[in-house]
């Protein structure tokens, strides 16, 4: 902004020197001398003058406006742009975490399931980066599928898991009445998750 305005202070100097010149330049080239002007002609350079500078001052003006929006627009374009590589990503991981999982149910290998939690948990961190009131139902789809998988890994006993599963499924359940479309899916991970890890 200092610079701008910096800018502006030299360009309305250069502008206003630059007419003087000239003026000066028509007395000596001319033979007259500034008394010898008429009204009419002091009248009519003064007001060339006053309207160069105001023309400079309405396009160094108009670029302040210019740059400001130009900001503000970036600004916006990489906040969306943020946004819409938060909400793929997050998509892509959970994607890859069930196709692990469907894996794991296939081949009963204990590794793809490891993976599937891996990736899901990586689509959640996404998540940490989106408000949260406008991708709950993405965040509720990727809490319900990593509280599912946790559950499968209950006879493994792996530290963290049993809190973070009942977490995860708390929070899906609390929010079942907004998603009428998901509840029976949310509803079996609910009693999935405490049936493998049940109240103490």
């Amino acid at each position: 902004m200092k610079k701008l305005l910096l800018s502006g202070v030299i360009l309305l100097i250069v502008a206003a020197c630059s007419f003087l010149s000239v003026y000066t330049y028509k007395s000596l080239t001319t033979g007259y001398e500034i008394e010898a002007y008429s009204v009419y002609d002091i009248f009519r350079d003064l007001l060339v003058i006053v309207l160069a500078i105001a023309g400079s001052i309405i396009t160094m003006g108009g670029y302040l406006v210019y740059r400001v929006l130009s900001k503000l627009i970036q600004t916006q374009a990489e906040s969306v742009v943020k946004v819409a590589m938060c909400k793929n990503a997050a998509w892509w991981f959970t994607h890859l975490g069930y196709c692990h999982w469907i894996n794991y149910k296939i081949t009963n290998h204990a590794d793809y399931l490891d993976q599937a939690i891996y990736f899901t948990e990586h689509a959640l961190n996404k998540t940490r980066e989106l408000v949260e009131h406008e991708n709950e139902l993405l965040i509720c789809d990727i809490k319900n599928n990593l509280a599912y998988y946790l559950a499968e890994r209950a006879e493994r006993k792996k530290l963290g898991d049993r809190e973070a599963a009942r977490e995860y499924a708390r929070y899906v359940y609390d929010r079942i009445g907004k998603y009428p479309a998901k509840k029976e899916a949310w509803i079996d991970t609910y009693k999935f998750v405490l049936r493998k890890y049940p109240d103490p």
